[in-house]
């Protein structure tokens, strides 16, 4: 299975992932054949990539941190408790809890867990996959840091709750934040939605001060420069800074019309590059160690410029993937395909990724 553009599509090839509509129906079933028409509709729907199964990418491993079923069933009852906290200021946070439970338990059962992104994002349900997102690659991070189990809670809830606020930001503004075309008086209108979002479940007494500042202080950074409050570091909870780079991180590999999403590489190298700027430095440190850096399914060039696609990941080094090399140096396709385990391979690296070999 491999990510390709909508704009790819030319017909017969076979869906690897379902995709599902704005109510967490299925939209296309996985294994169905896609037509060439079907890009028109993606495309209004602002769904802008798919996963396809083809002769390319049968030996690929594609684990994702979080199963396709939790996933919608987490963004569909965070969609159903948003709205319920808007127009419902008695509403109980209990599901949110349960919710948030379900999926620290999932991804602590896994033996050991790389961020290896293989999500798609539709422009009319991003705020909710995106909660969904942040709240995995957050309680990903709180493993790793040693969190107790009632620690996760209260960092996942932060996380998933983490952009309510967004559903009282008129949609207009939200649109032209989303492709960064957005005028300064506008940009003010972005930046109180982790005040109201604070607003709305400040009352809630079974939400914890720790998920509601997360809440309130995801945009800050570690220099003072962010909002609402431009708190510096030592001001900030670890759990603050934690979900700052989450949340930035997701957005940055996020893709919708009329703005340009980087590769994961390039959001890593963006993160580091920030360091003891916006984001605390150790954080990202430990960020960068367990996020693959060419997700599975990923189109590469090396150094040589052979080129290939990711198959597996290999857990302690996280940018050196298994790959299987498909064209060699002067362009040419091998009939059978080259396994390499980069972590082997100490004169290779990937140079960068492709859309087509």
């Amino acid at each position: 299975m491999r990510k390709i553009s909508v704009s790819q599509i030319q017909g017969g090839e076979i869906l690897g992932k379902p995709l599902y509509d704005d109510h967490g129906r299925i939209l296309l079933a996985k294994g169905i054949i896609l037509k060439p028409g079907y890009k028109m509709r993606l495309t209004q729907m602002c769904i802008l990539s798919v996963y396809i199964d083809d002769e390319l990418s049968k030996e690929v491993e594609m684990e994702d941190f979080l199963s396709e079923e939790t996933r919608e069933e987490t963004k569909g009852i965070i969609r159903k408790e948003f709205k319920n906290f808007l127009t419902n200021s008695n509403t109980s946070s209990n599901k949110i809890i349960s919710t948030v439970d379900k999926v620290i338990d999932e991804i602590l059962s896994r033996d050991e867990v790389i961020i290896n992104i293989c999500d798609i994002k539709s422009k009319d349900q991003y705020i909710y996959e995106h909660c969904v997102n942040v709240c995995g690659l957050s309680i990903i991070m709180g493993i790793h840091l040693g969190y107790s189990k009632s620690h996760l809670r209260e960092l996942a809830v932060g996380a998933l709750l983490h952009d309510l606020g967004k559903l009282i930001t008129p949609e207009d503004i939200l649109n032209k934040y989303m492709t960064g075309e957005i005028s300064e008086d506008e940009m003010d209108i972005i930046r109180t939605h982790p005040l109201d979002g604070y607003e709305i479940l400040n009352e809630k007494s079974n939400i914890s001060y720790i998920s509601k500042a997360i809440i309130l202080m995801h945009h800050e950074h570690y220099n003072g420069t962010g909002y609402p409050l431009g708190f510096k570091d030592d001001k900030l909870h670890e759990t603050v800074k934690l979900v700052s780079i989450c949340n930035t991180f997701d957005n940055l590999i996020s893709d919708f019309p009329g703005k340009k999403k980087m590769e994961v590489y390039e959001a890593l190298e963006y993160i580091t590059a920030m360091s003891n700027i916006l984001f605390d430095k150790k954080l990202v440190d430990i960020f960068v160690e367990n996020v693959a850096a060419y997700p599975s399914g990923t189109l590469i060039v090396l150094n040589t410029n052979e080129k290939g696609i990711v198959l597996k990941q290999n857990k302690q080094l996280p940018s050196r993937p298994i790959i299987n090399i498909l064209v060699d140096k002067d362009g040419v396709k091998l009939k059978e395909a080259k396994k390499l385990d980069l972590s082997e391979e100490t004169t290779l690296f990937i140079n960068g990724t492709l859309t087509t070999l």
